[in-house]
């Protein structure tokens, strides 16, 4: 989305450029949630290693939904919310995929 200022810009100008940040932010965001979703139907799970060969970008992001999950529960202010955790949740994404490992090994 591409937003025009005048010169200058002034608070509705600044407004304006703010705006089209956050929705480049979600953008980005709905496209990496849309490739975990595909990836979560390819591989019956949503535990993307860290560094994915397939997309690596993908795994990054994960880690940084993990991140900004636990600054959320913390009362930080991130852009992860409630409608995100939900959205997340129904792939089955883990918060903590190493406590998920764990328990898997110790009931073998």
């Amino acid at each position: 989305m591409t937003y025009k200022t005048t010169k200058g810009g002034g608070e509705e100008g600044s407004r304006k450029r703010k705006v089209a940040v956050l929705d480049s932010r979600e953008q980005l965001w709905m496209k990496r949630y849309n490739e975990l979703k595909a990836y979560s139907e390819t591989n019956g799970d949503a535990l993307v290693p860290c560094e994915y060969i397939g997309n690596p970008s993908l795994g990054l992001w994960v880690g940084n939904q993990r991140r900004q999950y636990r600054l959320h529960k913390s009362g930080k202010d991130t852009p992860m919310n409630e409608g995100r955790i939900k959205m997340l949740e129904a792939l089955k994404f883990q918060w903590s995929p190493y406590n998920t490992e764990w328990q898997a090994r110790f009931k073998e």
